[in-house]
């Protein structure tokens, strides 16, 4: 197996059950049984310095008589029992426990290291398991997976003990949920809210005497520690996703996650000790600039087939051979990239990002939190405002280009707390978000240009270059029309925009 997505009714006992009144339910539902088994395993739960638990990732080693396995869950979304979630599980060799990240299968290494980097993987929980198995049928067609387990935790004669069924969806949701009701009715069954370790650890503390061990779960309560956290926790997020997956979206969402928190950072600094902000800005700053080259390409390769067909078709030959070597510079650049998120250099950097940016993750009150907030999007209008009155009327490239980063960070900073203001405020929102979209229409095409005459000096001995140089030339006509067409877009909408009610809007406590 390797990434799997998980659907799974869990359902937590109230009483004992006896594993015969589980097959008589579900033989009276018309349900057979086409295979059982029973299997005593046991799982040993990792992580590095509460890094996963905080992520909500659970990392576990198995084991059982079919051998041993390394497996990560992420923490999904559940209501009414139901769960959904990413898994991914690889066989695991030998009898010791990983140390690190490093020492994992490949795709269960890239679904935890972009949290826990470096850092050493130690124990926290073992759970040792009773599994009734049984594959279900309906009709002879695979209904799904149930499972009784009998879960102890820990070890020693006071172990605390539960009992859960779950039942793992293959084909037929609305099946497996009648079924899954139908237990929960006749067996004193309740929907679990948890998964197995967070439950474990509850008991475990319980049977201790011992409160819960928040130190492993920090819960920032002032709103802007909390869109720190949930941005580095959406950039690590990401690089999973672009570890695991080749679609574009994947990349965008790092991209935007390390944009969103180098725009927090930036317009909250002084939160941080002198000079830290600037390390962190600028460690933000390369770990982007080591992604542009993709997503450059990914742009381009999206946007190649609607502009090569505008072309003569005598240039749809040198478009052909162009878009193979695109997407030939596109494989070697992802796999530089995906080398570099395993390197030692990375998992430094990222290290220290997410250390840099819990120095600041501090609780504020509300007056002094508003107060700041207020600040900085008053320094943000006033920025925005600014660049907008010195613009040339041509509307040049470079003075564009830094204006569009403005309304950009202007509208991620008020984005993180558009929920606390009013109307107005919202409304001015969308129309900042308007304009930021007509600023880039211009700026990309402004830059497609400069990187395909870039191309020219680019390509190998082996290119037919009459055929693509001509190609090139029609394509940065192509984005010269459209360039100049987004700036009366652009000026369009300047003129249209209630600029004194959109500034008031933002600015106003």
């Amino acid at each position: 197996m390797t990434h799997h997505l998980e659907t799974e009714f869990k359902l937590r006992a109230t009483a004992p059950i006896d594993i015969a009144d589980v097959d008589r339910i579900v033989q009276e539902l018309g349900v057979t049984c086409r295979r059982q088994d029973v299997v005593e395993q046991t799982d040993d739960y990792l992580d590095a310095d509460g890094e996963l638990r905080v992520a909500g990732r659970a990392l576990r080693i198995r084991r059982n008589r079919h051998g041993a396995a390394a497996g990560c869950k992420s923490a999904g979304e559940h209501q009414d029992g139901l769960y959904r979630r990413e898994e991914v599980e690889e066989p695991w060799s030998g009898p010791d426990l990983p140390t690190t990240a490093a020492d994992l299968p490949g795709p269960v290494r890239d679904a935890i290291e972009p949290f826990t980097h470096d850092r050493r993987l130690t124990p926290w929980l073992q759970l040792r398991v009773q599994r009734q198995l049984r594959e279900l049928e309906v009709d002879g067609r695979p209904l799904g997976e149930l499972v009784l387990d009998r879960v102890v935790v820990g070890s020693g004669a006071e172990a605390p003990t539960f009992v859960e069924i779950e039942l793992e969806v293959h084909d037929d949701l609305a099946a497996c949920e009648h079924l899954a009701t139908v237990l929960q009715q006749r067996l004193d069954l309740q929907a679990a809210d948890d998964d197995k370790p967070a439950h474990a650890w509850q008991l475990l503390h319980a049977a201790d005497g011992a409160a819960d061990d928040d130190a492993m779960l920090p819960a920032p309560i002032d709103p802007w520690s909390q869109a720190l956290q949930h941005w580095l926790l959406a950039m690590r997020a990401s690089e999973v996703l672009v570890r695991a997956d080749d679609r574009p979206e994947a990349l965008h969402a790092l991209r935007v996650a390390i944009r969103r928190l180098r725009v927090l950072v930036r317009s909250f600094a002084s939160a941080w000790p002198e000079g830290a902000a600037r390390e962190l800005l600028d460690l933000l700053a390369a770990a982007g600039r080591r992604l542009g080259p993709w997503r450059d390409l990914d742009v381009t390769l999206a946007a190649l087939p609607a502009a090569a067909a505008t072309l003569p078709p005598g240039m749809h030959a040198g478009t052909a051979w162009l878009g193979d070597w695109l997407r030939a510079n596109r494989a070697q650049t992802r796999s530089e990239v995906l080398a570099w998120f395993r390197s030692v250099e990375h998992q430094q950097l990222q290290r220290r990002i997410g250390s840099l940016v819990r120095t600041a993750m501090v609780p504020v009150d509300a007056e002094e939190r508003n107060r700041r907030t207020d600040e900085r999007l008053r320094r943000s209008v006033r920025t925005v405002r600014q660049l907008s009155a010195a613009l040339p009327p041509d509307l040049p490239i470079a003075p564009l280009h830094q204006l569009r980063l403005a309304v950009k960070r202007l509208r991620y900073l008020a984005e993180e707390f558009a929920g606390t203001r009013d109307r107005a405020f919202r409304r001015a929102l969308r129309r900042i978000f308007r304009l930021q979209q007509r600023l880039g229409d211009v700026c990309d095409h402004e830059r497609a240009i400069d990187q395909h005459l870039a191309w020219i000096t680019a390509l190998p001995p082996e290119t037919p270059r009459d055929q693509v140089v001509a190609t090139i030339g029609g394509l940065v006509a192509l984005h010269a029309t459209g360039a100049a067409e987004a700036r009366q877009r652009l000026q369009r909408l300047w003129h249209r925009i209630d600029k004194k009610r959109t500034w008031r809007a933002l600015r106003r406590n």
